[in-house]
């Protein structure tokens, strides 16, 4: 994608709500992941996109661009680190999910 000139990378992210709740299921979103943290490392991504818009900030995204200003930076060009941290943050989630429905099922802290 191209902002001004500038050549960026996006990473598009899907499938962001686990659907099924099977252990086998969280496992293969875990292992996709990290199979794509390591391909968006390497590929210098610096947008992330979700077919999830409230997920990728989208909403206010649009509104901060209508109004954008020629020295104002783009609200989606966040950064490789940033992308890589919603890759993790994605697959953490995916982690917890997988311990709620094995190990953890049916216990309690309480």
């Amino acid at each position: 994608m191209k902002d001004r000139g500038t050549t960026h990378t996006v990473a598009t992210w899907g499938g962001t709500t686990i659907q099924g709740g099977r252990p086998e299921t969280y496992l293969a979103y875990i292992a996709s992941g990290d199979r794509y943290r390591d391909i968006v490392k390497k590929a210098g991504a610096d947008i992330v996109l979700s077919n999830h818009t409230a997920y990728d900030n989208t909403p206010a995204n649009i509104k901060t661009l209508a109004t954008r200003g020629p020295k104002d930076r783009n609200p989606y060009i966040v950064g490789n680190a940033a992308v890589l941290r919603y890759i993790t943050t994605a697959e953490e989630c995916a982690k917890a999910g997988y311990l709620a429905t094995t190990k953890l099922a049916g216990t309690s802290s309480r």
